[in-house]
């Protein structure tokens, strides 16, 4: 018998059972490693069962203002000097490149000076097809800013708007949290 053939021939069921029990730890502990980690990221902001996101460890809420006369939500999250803000509607009563549209003209372009930004591409925003705007400009103090708006409609007309901004230089420490806020998002 030559050692290709010791090596293909069955050894009982000794190596099945150890990769079934390696699989089945694999998993359990994958699971007990996602609750972990969801644990330690914060609780969720926005409207529950409507359009959430879940902020990375290290991020501070410093508002989290819900209105229910009109079903919107606006969280305001720190991270040093990035400021991240989502904005959740249980209707957000446009199609996604609309809504985009109206978060520039109507919350960029009067918040910042000399507003520069690139064109809407595509990008995912839990798990739905979304849109992403990058930007510089100047805050009303005269400070170089740079910041990314992401934005998704739900199938059930829910929108969600994830504005991250940060001083120059400062947003792509933190591209990977906002990256993680976009992709965990949940938007019904």
């Amino acid at each position: 018998m030559t050692d290709v053939d010791r090596a293909f021939r069955p050894h009982g069921w000794g190596p099945a059972v150890a990769v079934t029990l390696t699989i089945v730890a694999l998993t359990v502990g994958g699971r007990v490693v996602a609750a972990a980690v969801q644990d330690a990221a914060g609780a969720p902001v926005g409207i529950p069962s409507v359009a959430t996101v879940h902020p990375p460890r290290g991020w501070t809420v410093d508002a989290d203002d819900r209105r229910p006369d009109d079903d919107t939500s606006r969280s305001v999250l720190t991270k040093g000097s990035a400021v991240v803000v989502v904005t959740a509607f249980a209707d957000a009563g446009v199609d996604l490149p609309t809504l985009m549209a109206v978060y520039e003209d109507g919350v960029l372009a009067p918040r910042l000076l000399h507003l520069a930004t690139t064109d809407v591409t595509s990008f995912a925003v839990g798990g739905l097809p979304g849109l992403r705007l990058v930007y510089v400009g100047r805050s009303a103090a005269r400070a170089p800013v740079e910041g990314v708006v992401l934005a998704t409609v739900g199938p059930s007309g829910a929108g969600l708007v994830i504005e991250a901004t940060a001083p120059e230089s400062v947003l792509a420490s933190v591209a990977a949290d906002i990256a993680a806020m976009a992709a965990g998002a949940r938007v019904a």
